[in-house]
């Protein structure tokens, strides 16, 4: 979706296909800065956000997008304000050398 407004359109209809039919809509935030800005990135999530039941994610994301606290564990808040059903968050150390 990072890579044109055109692509989000049809990874909209995508997702809206698979909702109709009743699917599990999985889907990876996937922020890169070298892709898109951070305005273009959460305006393109926003279009798409309302379609998804799984969502991957990076704590940062988490941040970027929801404004969450990254020492919390509560996540109460995003399930509340969207239809989510699933979050998997991937963990990074600092210097990137661990992944959970």
């Amino acid at each position: 979706a990072g890579l044109s407004p055109a692509l989000t359109l049809e990874v909209k209809k995508a997702m809206q296909a698979a909702r109709d039919e009743k699917a599990l809509v999985s889907y990876d935030f996937n922020y890169r800065k070298n892709i898109w800005s951070i305005e273009e990135f959460t305006k393109r999530q926003k279009e798409l956000l309302p379609l998804i039941d799984l969502l991957f994610c990076a704590e940062s994301d988490l941040e970027l997008f929801f404004g969450k606290d990254p020492a919390s564990s509560d996540y109460s808040k995003i399930f509340d304000s969207t239809s989510l059903k699933y979050l998997v968050i991937n963990q990074r150390s600092a210097d990137e050398s661990e992944y959970g």
